[in-house]
Protein backbone atom coordinates (compact mmCIF):
# COMPACT_ATOMS: atom_id res chain seq x y z
CA UNK A 1 0.00 0.00 0.00
CA UNK A 2 2.56 2.53 0.90
CA UNK A 3 4.50 1.76 -2.41
CA UNK A 4 1.10 2.71 -4.03
CA UNK A 5 1.16 5.60 -2.26
CA UNK A 6 4.63 6.76 -2.71
CA UNK A 7 3.76 5.98 -6.91
CA UNK A 8 0.93 7.99 -6.82
CA UNK A 9 2.68 10.71 -5.35
CA UNK A 10 5.62 10.51 -7.65
CA UNK A 11 3.28 10.34 -10.66
CA UNK A 12 1.83 13.67 -9.41
CA UNK A 13 5.09 15.45 -8.82
CA UNK A 14 5.90 15.03 -12.02
CA UNK A 15 2.85 15.90 -13.59
CA UNK A 16 2.86 18.71 -11.45
CA UNK A 17 6.90 19.85 -12.67
CA UNK A 18 6.34 19.21 -16.42
CA UNK A 19 3.32 21.28 -16.37
CA UNK A 20 5.10 24.04 -14.58
CA UNK A 21 7.70 24.21 -17.09
CA UNK A 22 5.42 24.15 -19.68
CA UNK A 23 3.81 26.90 -18.57
CA UNK A 24 7.01 29.06 -18.24
CA UNK A 25 8.61 27.70 -21.47
CA UNK A 26 5.66 28.22 -23.54
CA UNK A 27 4.82 31.66 -23.50
CA UNK A 28 8.41 32.53 -23.45
CA UNK A 29 9.19 30.53 -26.73
CA UNK A 30 6.07 31.96 -28.54
CA UNK A 31 6.95 35.43 -27.44
CA UNK A 32 9.95 35.04 -29.05
CA UNK A 33 9.28 33.80 -32.10
CA UNK A 34 6.63 36.13 -32.94
CA UNK A 35 9.15 39.14 -32.36
CA UNK A 36 11.69 37.04 -34.77
CA UNK A 37 8.81 36.35 -37.24
CA UNK A 38 7.77 40.02 -37.22
CA UNK A 39 10.68 41.37 -37.93
CA UNK A 40 11.45 38.80 -40.46
CA UNK A 41 8.43 39.47 -42.02
CA UNK A 42 8.10 43.00 -41.75
CA UNK A 43 7.74 43.88 -45.26
CA UNK A 44 4.99 41.57 -45.94
CA UNK A 45 3.23 42.61 -42.62
CA UNK A 46 3.32 45.98 -43.81
CA UNK A 47 2.24 45.28 -47.58
CA UNK A 48 -0.62 43.61 -45.80
CA UNK A 49 -1.67 47.28 -44.47
CA UNK A 50 0.44 46.28 -40.64
CA UNK A 51 1.90 49.15 -39.19
CA UNK A 52 3.46 48.74 -35.75
CA UNK A 53 1.87 51.10 -33.40
CA UNK A 54 -1.21 52.62 -35.76
CA UNK A 55 -4.70 51.27 -36.08
CA UNK A 56 -5.02 48.64 -38.84
CA UNK A 57 -7.05 45.25 -40.12
CA UNK A 58 -4.17 42.78 -39.87
CA UNK A 59 -4.73 40.19 -37.10
CA UNK A 60 -1.33 40.24 -35.74
CA UNK A 61 0.48 38.03 -34.75
CA UNK A 62 -1.67 35.35 -36.58
CA UNK A 63 -0.96 36.75 -40.19
CA UNK A 64 2.64 35.98 -39.99
CA UNK A 65 1.57 32.48 -40.63
CA UNK A 66 0.52 33.90 -44.40
CA UNK A 67 4.39 34.93 -44.68
CA UNK A 68 7.29 33.77 -46.44
CA UNK A 69 7.91 31.91 -42.95
CA UNK A 70 4.62 30.85 -42.17
CA UNK A 71 5.33 27.46 -41.23
CA UNK A 72 7.22 28.69 -38.38
CA UNK A 73 4.34 30.63 -36.92
CA UNK A 74 1.90 27.57 -37.75
CA UNK A 75 4.05 25.29 -35.50
CA UNK A 76 4.67 28.30 -33.15
CA UNK A 77 0.64 28.29 -32.40
CA UNK A 78 0.60 24.54 -31.79
CA UNK A 79 3.18 24.02 -30.01
CA UNK A 80 2.10 26.69 -27.35
CA UNK A 81 -1.37 25.11 -27.45
CA UNK A 82 0.05 21.57 -26.27
CA UNK A 83 2.30 23.09 -24.14
CA UNK A 84 -1.07 25.23 -22.33
CA UNK A 85 -2.40 21.56 -22.11
CA UNK A 86 0.12 20.23 -20.37
CA UNK A 87 0.38 23.26 -18.00
CA UNK A 88 -3.42 22.49 -17.44
CA UNK A 89 -2.80 19.29 -16.68
CA UNK A 90 -0.24 20.26 -14.14
CA UNK A 91 -2.66 22.65 -12.75
CA UNK A 92 -5.60 19.54 -12.11
CA UNK A 93 -3.24 17.69 -10.59
CA UNK A 94 -2.14 20.64 -8.03
CA UNK A 95 -5.50 20.91 -7.28
CA UNK A 96 -6.49 19.57 -3.88
CA UNK A 97 -10.29 19.04 -3.99
CA UNK A 98 -13.18 18.74 -6.76
CA UNK A 99 -15.56 21.59 -7.66
CA UNK A 100 -14.49 24.61 -8.43
CA UNK A 101 -10.64 23.98 -7.66
CA UNK A 102 -10.71 21.86 -10.93
CA UNK A 103 -12.70 24.87 -13.34
CA UNK A 104 -10.04 26.92 -13.31
CA UNK A 105 -7.50 24.33 -15.16
CA UNK A 106 -10.06 22.70 -17.51
CA UNK A 107 -10.64 26.70 -18.32
CA UNK A 108 -6.99 26.78 -19.57
CA UNK A 109 -6.59 23.09 -21.44
CA UNK A 110 -9.74 24.83 -23.36
CA UNK A 111 -7.47 28.03 -23.95
CA UNK A 112 -4.72 25.42 -25.19
CA UNK A 113 -7.28 23.98 -27.31
CA UNK A 114 -7.78 27.54 -28.55
CA UNK A 115 -4.32 27.85 -29.46
CA UNK A 116 -4.34 24.84 -31.38
CA UNK A 117 -6.89 26.24 -33.72
CA UNK A 118 -5.17 29.09 -34.18
CA UNK A 119 -2.45 26.81 -35.61
CA UNK A 120 -4.25 24.44 -37.51
CA UNK A 121 -6.77 27.17 -39.05
CA UNK A 122 -5.02 30.31 -40.48
CA UNK A 123 -6.41 33.63 -40.57
CA UNK A 124 -7.57 35.76 -44.11
CA UNK A 125 -5.81 38.27 -45.60
CA UNK A 126 -7.44 41.75 -45.09
CA UNK A 127 -9.94 42.66 -48.03
CA UNK A 128 -9.63 38.90 -48.99
CA UNK A 129 -13.21 36.48 -49.12
CA UNK A 130 -14.10 34.83 -46.09
CA UNK A 131 -12.99 31.32 -45.79
CA UNK A 132 -13.75 28.45 -43.51
CA UNK A 133 -9.85 28.57 -42.47
CA UNK A 134 -10.64 32.51 -41.28
CA UNK A 135 -13.83 31.44 -39.90
CA UNK A 136 -12.08 29.06 -37.52
CA UNK A 137 -9.22 30.97 -36.69
CA UNK A 138 -12.06 33.81 -35.35
CA UNK A 139 -13.36 30.93 -33.37
CA UNK A 140 -10.26 29.91 -32.15
CA UNK A 141 -9.68 33.50 -31.21
CA UNK A 142 -12.77 33.59 -29.48
CA UNK A 143 -12.53 30.66 -27.68
CA UNK A 144 -8.95 31.99 -26.65
CA UNK A 145 -10.79 35.04 -25.18
CA UNK A 146 -13.69 33.91 -23.40
CA UNK A 147 -11.20 30.82 -21.69
CA UNK A 148 -8.66 32.72 -20.35
CA UNK A 149 -10.74 35.93 -19.31
CA UNK A 150 -12.63 33.72 -17.40
CA UNK A 151 -9.82 31.31 -15.54
CA UNK A 152 -8.29 34.87 -14.49
CA UNK A 153 -11.28 35.22 -12.35
CA UNK A 154 -12.08 31.40 -11.55
CA UNK A 155 -8.12 31.05 -10.36
CA UNK A 156 -8.86 34.93 -8.42
CA UNK A 157 -12.15 33.64 -6.32
CA UNK A 158 -10.90 29.98 -5.57
CA UNK A 159 -7.36 31.65 -4.54
CA UNK A 160 -8.65 33.48 -2.40
CA UNK A 161 -8.77 31.64 1.33
CA UNK A 162 -5.35 29.24 0.33
CA UNK A 163 -2.29 30.92 1.98
CA UNK A 164 0.02 29.18 -0.49
CA UNK A 165 -1.74 31.13 -3.87
CA UNK A 166 -3.52 33.96 -2.22
CA UNK A 167 -0.90 36.52 -3.07
CA UNK A 168 -1.49 35.54 -6.77
CA UNK A 169 -5.07 36.08 -6.16
CA UNK A 170 -5.24 39.82 -7.14
CA UNK A 171 -2.87 39.47 -9.95
CA UNK A 172 -4.84 37.09 -11.20
CA UNK A 173 -8.40 39.55 -11.18
CA UNK A 174 -6.37 42.47 -12.32
CA UNK A 175 -5.10 40.42 -15.34
CA UNK A 176 -9.15 39.60 -16.15
CA UNK A 177 -10.38 42.92 -15.28
CA UNK A 178 -7.18 44.98 -17.46
CA UNK A 179 -7.75 41.78 -20.71
CA UNK A 180 -11.54 43.11 -19.97
CA UNK A 181 -10.77 46.83 -20.51
CA UNK A 182 -8.05 46.61 -23.43
CA UNK A 183 -10.18 44.36 -25.57
CA UNK A 184 -13.75 45.85 -25.13
CA UNK A 185 -12.71 49.72 -23.44
CA UNK A 186 -9.72 50.77 -24.57
CA UNK A 187 -8.93 49.32 -28.03
CA UNK A 188 -10.44 52.37 -29.81
CA UNK A 189 -8.14 54.72 -28.22
CA UNK A 190 -4.91 52.21 -28.20
CA UNK A 191 -4.70 51.36 -31.61
CA UNK A 192 -1.84 48.57 -32.78
CA UNK A 193 -0.76 48.51 -28.68
CA UNK A 194 -4.48 46.71 -28.47
CA UNK A 195 -2.30 43.73 -29.38
CA UNK A 196 0.34 43.56 -27.68
CA UNK A 197 -1.39 44.58 -24.76
CA UNK A 198 -3.40 41.01 -24.57
CA UNK A 199 -0.63 39.20 -25.59
CA UNK A 200 1.17 40.70 -22.56
CA UNK A 201 -1.71 39.48 -20.72
CA UNK A 202 -2.49 35.77 -21.64
CA UNK A 203 1.24 35.41 -22.01
CA UNK A 204 2.55 36.79 -18.45
CA UNK A 205 -0.07 34.63 -16.26
CA UNK A 206 1.45 30.91 -17.32
CA UNK A 207 4.57 32.09 -16.68
CA UNK A 208 4.18 34.18 -13.29
CA UNK A 209 1.24 30.89 -12.57
CA UNK A 210 4.01 28.16 -13.70
CA UNK A 211 6.50 29.41 -11.69
CA UNK A 212 4.50 29.31 -7.97
CA UNK A 213 3.68 26.14 -9.34
CA UNK A 214 6.55 24.72 -9.66
CA UNK A 215 7.41 25.17 -6.05
CA UNK A 216 4.46 23.26 -5.02
CA UNK A 217 5.79 19.96 -5.77
CA UNK A 218 7.75 20.36 -3.16
CA UNK A 219 6.68 22.64 -0.51
CA UNK A 220 4.25 21.44 1.91
CA UNK A 221 0.42 22.24 1.49
CA UNK A 222 1.17 23.97 -1.89
CA UNK A 223 -1.22 22.44 -3.68
CA UNK A 224 -4.70 24.14 -4.96
CA UNK A 225 -7.56 24.40 -2.56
Amino acid sequence: MSGMIRNGMEDRYHIVRRGALAGIAGPLIFAAVVVILTVAEYDFLRGLGWHPTRRNEVAWPSSTALGPYGWVQVANFVIFGLLMVVFAAGLWRAAKARGWSRVGPALVFVAGIAWLILGFFKTDRPGAEISFSGIMHGVGFMLLILSMTLAFFTFAWTWRRDPYWRGLRWYSLASGVLLIAVLFILSAFLGQLTDYLFLLLVLAWPVVVGARLRSTSSAPGGAMA
